[in-house]
């Protein structure tokens, strides 16, 4: 990940050596490596974001968002964007989901 702009609020971090403190958030995408690979601290990095998310999304694999109940999932194939059609591969738009979270 970059950030070309160098916005206070975007952060970067390896985090196999430097896992993110508790902080609040609004959208977080997991990628990292691949999910066989990578798929533990993937579920570590996502029950981190379910924590620190109050009002926000959390961008991830839907292989691993339906193994937990009660989320609120939105495909991503449910946006009318043409940009996600063009590259359905980069997109991934077949592959991850939106997890939305809103505090009550």
């Amino acid at each position: 990940m970059f950030n070309p702009l160098n916005h206070p609020n975007i952060h970067s971090l390896d985090v196999y050596t430097d896992f993110p403190q508790d902080m609040d958030l609004c959208y977080t995408d997991i990628d990292i490596g691949d999910v066989k690979g990578d798929y533990d601290i993937r579920i570590k990095l996502f029950e981190w974001a379910l924590k620190n998310t109050k009002n926000g999304y959390i961008l991830i694999n839907k292989s691993i968002a339906n193994q937990y109940d009660n989320l609120k999932i939105i495909e991503l194939s449910s946006f009318d964007n043409l940009e996600l059609w063009k590259s359905p591969h980069q997109s991934r738009v077949f592959t991850k989901v939106l997890v939305e979270l809103k505090t009550s």
